[in-house]
């Protein structure tokens, strides 16, 4: 039984997104999308000889990975997404890599920071958070980010913030272990996934629904699996950054409102994620195998 959480057997580029362009690729692997990566920039290969070898990395674990007997994912993207490269769709199963213990008793408290916003997550491109900084832009002087996570791009988006105005009102924390980010939760009055490639999953944000926290994210890959629109939270257009900063703006501004989807993130997580429920998958999916072997 194989679990399959990135694209590395259907996506050279590591991403299934454009750099040019910023958006999500929905070509499946071939040879015919090698020029992609020249003419839309989904790699960093620029030599023919580091193209091919890409190539045929990704095709030679595509190929050892057929060799499974079942799949697990961690959304319903991912699951079209293996079958549109030529995985039996029949033997791939939804298991979310997160679960919370059964007996998991949420109770919702307001936010200590009622006008913080908390993006949590790596500093890398396809990420996501420049257009982040921008929505921040076209919201109130009194509304702040605080952005919990590591990566390459960190100097970019400090001097990108400070030439949107915003050096006052945005904190990079840099990494932060459990125990910091639940504070963070704790403080903020709602986390924002800006993601513009295509999230497997999106594991933060069901940190953010357990402790209550409405979340705002681009609608990508597998975020719409556990965030329901105008539910625990808003699904916006990838890239609008307009419609980014008024979701925001809403819970902010509506205190019952954000109580009401974060009550509602609770009960919703507390019953997807319950370990039984976990546990009764994965065996049901290692049963299949032994099933397919006799």
């Amino acid at each position: 039984v194989a679990y399959v959480h990135g694209f590395t057997a259907v996506c050279p580029g590591l991403g299934k997104y454009f750099r040019r362009g910023d958006t999500v690729c929905r070509r499946p692997f071939g040879w015919d999308s090698a020029p992609m990566h020249y003419l839309r920039r989904c790699s960093d290969a620029r030599r023919p000889s580091t193209l091919a070898r890409l190539m045929r990395t990704t095709a030679a674990l595509q190929a050892a990975l057929l060799h499974a007997s079942r799949f697990l994912v961690g959304s319903r993207y991912m699951a079209d997404l293996l079958a549109q490269n030529g995985f039996p769709a029949g033997k791939v199963a939804v298991l979310p890599p997160h679960f919370l213990p059964d007996d998991l008793s949420l109770a919702y408290t307001p936010p200590t920071e009622p006008f913080n916003v908390l993006y949590a997550g790596r500093l890398e491109i396809e990420k996501g958070v420049p257009y982040l900084l921008r929505a921040l832009a076209h919201l109130p002087g009194h509304v702040r980010l605080e952005v919990a996570g590591d990566g390459s791009q960190l100097d970019r988006y400090e001097a990108l913030a400070s030439e949107l105005g915003l050096a006052g009102r945005v904190a990079f924390l840099g990494w932060l272990d459990e125990e910091a980010l639940g504070q963070a939760l704790r403080r903020c009055a709602l986390l924002v996934m800006p993601s513009i490639f295509p999230e497997p999953f999106g594991k933060s944000g069901i940190d953010a629904l357990t402790h209550g926290r409405p979340v705002v994210a681009f609608d990508v890959g597998g975020i719409s699996d556990w965030l329901h629109d105008g539910v625990d939270g808003y699904l916006v257009s990838a890239r609008d950054t307009s419609a980014l900063a008024e979701r925001i703006g809403q819970l902010l501004d509506n205190p019952g409102l954000h109580e009401q989807m974060g009550r509602a993130g609770q009960m919703g997580v507390s019953t997807r994620y319950a370990a039984s429920r976990h546990l009764a998958t994965l065996l049901a999916a290692l049963q299949a195998a032994i099933d397919d072997d006799e």
